[in-house]
């Protein structure tokens, strides 16, 4: 879907823990947001990736829910936790609106 992109990432065993893969997906997000003209930033990981989910949610992404058999690893389907980024979130303008749902 246009203005949707997708972010993944991995870090070396002696690297982690050290804040250095956050600082990465925040630079990568704002240059989304601001120049590659994404709109919304998603983040997936199999439920239970919480080193993941820790890095995803510091950076400010809102978990959004669990998506049945959402992910492919090793030839077996997965449940995989879902989170998305606004430019909102990060205090960015967006060339569209957006409305929330109401409670």
């Amino acid at each position: 879907m246009k203005g949707i992109a997708e972010i993944g990432y991995w870090a070396a065993k002696p690297h982690r823990g050290r804040g250095y893969v956050t600082e990465a997906v925040g630079a990568l997000a704002h240059w989304a947001f601001t120049t590659a003209g994404v709109e919304r930033l998603e983040w997936r990981a199999e439920v239970g990736n919480d080193a993941s989910r820790a890095v995803a949610e510091k950076a400010g992404f809102v978990i959004e829910g669990i998506q049945r058999s959402g992910i492919a690893n090793k030839g077996v389907r997965r449940d995989g936790w879902i989170g998305a980024l606004l430019p909102s979130d990060l205090g960015l303008p967006t060339d569209r609106p957006y409305l929330p749902a109401r409670a």
